[in-house]
């Protein structure tokens, strides 16, 4: 109701820092199956629809409360240049790992020890004692790895990669827990690489798709929170119209078109979705460019399982061989 909405003067949708709106079961999901549980999970889907802003919101707002109870997340992107081969990433794992331990005062000399280890001779036995030794003094370890599918292209062929990630999150003496996000589905990037363990297997496979009505509803709630200092912002039936017209219910064209409207709104006191869609014109197109890039970039895949093709089919149509399955993917 209205009458519960706390006004904001500042606008909530600018900044680098992005609030999360909706996704309220994923993040009881993720917060079950990760922190609680401490099994893997996978996130899929297309870029910007909120896959990292998604973990951050639920690992970054408990930071503290995390430590406290030995619970260390750490994140990685799969974009960076220093991995060349699969001994580069496991030794990201514990150099992140050693130092992450080390703020938080958790690091044991047993455990620095073992660390020490591996950073001076990589042997993959070495790695997983030392998560053996985190996993002593009771620590429960959680890595994001951000653009995982990028491990075909910095690991072509590599099965050991997916093998050495499997014996870190199923051996009980390790147990550390992986949360992958990507574009494709695990099973489809272990398959391109022609990877025979069973490490996709033990995730759950969550996909991200755009805002659904209760999503959208928060959506609004939020533009609604925002006034001038004289009235609130008018979020009418035409006003709704128009967002779905120019943005569907993809959370980043309605973060951008939201942010400009509402910086208009506290400059000039003026609400004209047309004439500020118009002006992100620019922004909408880099967007989809940046999607048939993501398609074009599964070309190979397409050829052994036309996933890019199913894509087309669930977002734009017709849908000529497309299942339900195809769907959810």
């Amino acid at each position: 109701m209205r009458s519960c909405i706390i006004l904001m003067t500042n606008n909530p949708f600018a900044g680098s820092r992005k609030l999360l709106i909706g996704r309220r079961s994923e993040i009881d999901q993720f917060e079950q199956r990760v922190i609680k549980n401490a099994q893997s999970i996978s996130i899929i889907g297309l870029p910007c629809v909120g896959k990292s802003l998604l973990v951050n919101a639920v690992l970054h707002s408990q930071k503290r409360t995390l430590q406290e109870k030995r619970i260390i997340p750490i994140e990685i992107s799969l974009t960076a240049e220093e991995f060349h081969t699969h001994a580069s990433l496991f030794l990201l794992l514990v150099k992140r790992c050693k130092k992450e331990l080390t703020r938080a005062s958790l690091l044991s000399d047993t455990a620095r020890r073992a660390a020490d280890i591996v950073l001076q001779e990589y042997d993959f036995s070495d790695v997983k004692a030392f998560f053996e030794e985190v996993y002593a003094d009771a620590i429960h370890i959680i890595f994001i790895i951000d653009k995982f599918d990028h491990v075909g292209r910095l690991f072509p062929g590599n099965v050991q990669l997916f093998q050495g990630l499997e014996d870190l999150a199923e051996q009980p003496d390790c147990n550390v827990t992986f949360v992958t996000l990507s574009f494709r589905p695990l099973s489809e990037i272990a398959a391109h690489m022609r990877s025979i363990s069973h490490f996709h297997k033990s995730f759950l496979s969550r996909y991200l798709s755009t805002f659904n009505d209760n999503d959208m509803e928060e959506f609004y709630q939020m533009l609604a929170s925002v006034s001038d200092g004289v009235e609130a912002f008018p979020v009418t039936p035409e006003l709704r119209e128009k967002f779905e017209f120019y943005c569907g219910r993809h959370p980043y064209l309605l973060d951008k078109l939201a942010c400009e409207l509402v910086e208009v709104f506290l400059d000039v006191g003026v609400v004209d979705v047309d004439t500020s869609a118009a002006d992100l014109e620019p922004v909408f197109s880099d967007y989809i460019k940046t999607l048939i890039d993501t398609m074009e970039g599964a070309k190979q895949l397409r050829e052994e399982c036309n996933i890019a093709s199913k894509l087309m089919q669930a977002v734009f149509g017709p849908a000529i061989d497309l299942t339900q399955e195809n769907v959810q993917e």
